[in-house]
């Protein structure tokens, strides 16, 4: 059964769905990667998993930890503290998408079991070349686009063989147009000191928000869901 749209990531909803009906999930051990994912873990968990979240800010740790009953651990995603073959799936929206690429699909692949399954979302650069404006807002959302001919090779050096993928770029939209809309309407109930606060981190969200929505950006980058599965 599909989900009230819970999740507000880019993917939101679709992606976990897009997951369940391809590598169904039950009484399994899993790791989540990432803030904002605690509805996954409800669903994983409802179904008979073991699961536990894995964030790399403690502030968002202690955030989710006051809305969540979830297990909430604090760590880098390419230095966990888990055992070697550790886990049956790994589920993650946007954590691979940053510089440390590389280094976290490393780390996923040591901590999968044979056969484990790893559901990844990437934002996806469509072209070699774009606007300086275009690279300035992947920088300023401390994100490392791919081209998407390079994602099955590099993943392939790690052992994760492609499955299967679902292109979820309609979501960016969804997903900038709601947290614009969330802040704005959240700006009205904060004090001076919050606002002071948060100011910066509004005004960033609006301006990446407007290159996607107004300026064209969209044209530039793509959000797609994969699935891999590691080979012995």
């Amino acid at each position: 059964m599909k989900q009230k749209n819970k999740i507000t990531l880019p993917g939101l909803n679709l992606q976990l769905d897009f997951f369940l009906s391809e590598s169904p999930t039950e009484k399994k051990t899993g790791l989540i990667l990432g803030p904002g994912l605690t509805h996954a873990y409800s669903v994983f968990t409802e179904s008979g998993n073991d699961a536990q979240i894995i964030i790399d800010d403690n502030s968002l740790v202690i955030e989710e930890r006051s809305e969540s009953t979830a297990p909430i651990k604090f760590m880098d995603y390419f230095a966990t503290d888990f055992e070697k073959e550790s886990f049956d799936f790994i589920y993650t929206h946007l954590a691979v998408s940053t510089k440390d690429r590389n280094k976290i699909l490393k780390e996923c692949s040591r901590l999968l079991k044979p056969e484990g399954i790893l559901c990844t979302g990437e934002l996806i650069q469509k072209y070699e070349k774009h606007p300086p404006s275009v690279t300035n807002l992947w920088k300023s959302s401390g994100i490392l686009p791919i081209l998407e001919d390079s994602i099955e090779p590099m993943y392939k050096l790690y052992k994760l063989e492609f499955l299967n993928k679902l292109d979820l770029s309609n979501t960016l939209f969804q997903v900038y147009s709601t947290y614009s809309q969330v802040l704005e309407n959240e700006k009205s109930k904060l004090n001076d000191y919050q606002w002071d606060l948060l100011r910066k981190d509004i005004k960033k969200v609006k301006h990446e928000s407007s290159m996607y929505s107004k300026w064209g950006a969209r044209k530039y980058i793509a959000y797609k869901a994969f699935i891999f599965r590691k080979s012995n």
